[in-house]
This record gives structure tokens, sequence and C-alpha cells, in this order.
């Protein structure tokens, strides 16, 4: 039992040192990313940003994923649906009797 305490204790103290590492990499690179697009002069402006959209939407492009995963969203809700109608009215039923 105290061998499975200790271990159990490094163990969490181990996963709670490396999420405060992560924490510390991913507010390096938070801070670095921002100064990178502040300091870069060379960046896309609004307006261009502005002018690639609305390319972008005269394009119309198919994007393959973006249409599989509504597809999978639509069926997802459907299903979802279909089980609480038919939850509700089992409930309904019941109270009914």
């Amino acid at each position: 039992m105290k061998r499975f305490m200790v271990a159990t204790i490094l163990i969490i103290s181990l996963m709670f040192i490396s999420v405060l590492f992560g924490m510390k990499q991913a507010h390096h690179a938070m801070v670095e990313m921002s100064a990178l697009t502040v300091g870069d002069d060379r960046g896309a402006s609004t307006h261009d940003l502005q002018g690639k959209q609305k390319q972008l939407e005269e394009m119309k492009s198919f994007n393959l994923f973006s249409s599989i995963g509504k597809s999978i969203s639509e069926g997802t809700q459907a299903i979802t649906r279909t089980g609480i109608d038919m939850v509700v009215d089992k409930v309904q039923e019941k109270d009914e009797e």
C-alpha cells in the first residue's frame, strides 16, 4: 500500500509539473507570435484579407472535408433528435397511465 501511494504521488507530481511546463511553453509561444504579428510590417492588412475572403466566396470552392463534416453533423443531430423524441414519448406515456 505504501509503494502504491508513493507511486501515485510521484505520477501526480510529474503530471502537474508537465502541465506547468506546457503552460509556460504556450505562453512563450503566444508572446513570440504576437511580437511577430505586431512588429511585422509586411503582414496582410484588413483590406487585403477582406479582398481574399470576397474572392474565396465568389469562387464557391468545394471543400470535401467541410461537406463531410456537415453531413456527419446533420446525421448526428437527426439521431440525437430522434432519440430524445423517443424518450420524451415514453415519459409522456408513463405519465398518462
